[in-house]
């Protein structure tokens, strides 16, 4: 798909979810893995990044963009790095710190890695200095369809706004146009395999 996002697309949210979904979902392994790499080169790259001293990461399950790599780079270059747990009574993120995944993490909720329930450590949000998260499908003013549990919408809420959201997402994901409402809050970047989208509210203040 060439650099220009694909046109706004028609429909409810739980349609659009759909399609957005199958698009990633039609994206072979190997070249997934492939798409996955020049995002993370792309991400390493972000002064957000690079100062960043505490990171609050997702763990990639699926066809979303793969982030076990990023997690152990981060560690390994000193950084320390929180992953969400899924509280389903109140739908809500809790963040744990990681500092071995192979031994803190565990298959969770739809087999999404989450922290051991036995080696919690609880990181508050407003310690992150960091923000990555998933997306089915996102636009050109920073605005997020998730998965339609909310989750990360009660967690923007509560973060504080001094933290920049990066959304990772393959180039098949983004649109010009998704449906918003007054209370649904953007992220401030979106990198894709083929660039970097800065947000400014309302609208797209640079393309890298």
């Amino acid at each position: 798909m060439s650099a220009k996002a694909r046109g706004a697309e028609p429909g409810s949210k739980p349609a659009l979810r759909r399609r957005l979904l199958a698009r990633r979902d039609r994206i072979a392994a190997p070249e997934r893995a492939a798409r996955s790499g020049r995002i993370l080169r792309r991400l390493l790259a972000l002064p957000e990044y690079r100062r960043a001293r505490w990171v609050g990461l997702y763990c990639a399950f699926r066809s979303e963009v793969a982030t076990a790599t990023l997690l152990r780079r981060a560690l390994r270059e000193g950084k320390r790095v929180a992953v969400p747990m899924t509280i389903w009574r109140g739908r809500s993120l809790v963040f744990s710190e990681v500092r071995d995944p192979e031994r803190d993490l565990i298959p969770g909720t739809q087999g999404i890695p989450e922290p051991r329930p036995d080696a919690l450590r609880p990181v508050a949000v407003e310690a992150l200095d960091l923000l990555i998260v998933p997306g089915v499908g996102f636009d050109l003013s920073g605005h997020r369809l998730g998965y339609g549990m909310g989750f990360y919408d009660r967690l923007f809420h509560r973060l504080p706004g001094r933290v920049p959201r990066v959304a990772l997402a393959f180039e098949c994901q983004v649109m010009t146009a998704l449906p918003a409402g007054k209370q649904d809050q953007p992220v401030d970047v979106i990198v894709t395999e083929e660039r970097v989208i800065r947000i400014s509210k309302p609208g797209v203040r640079s393309q890298e």
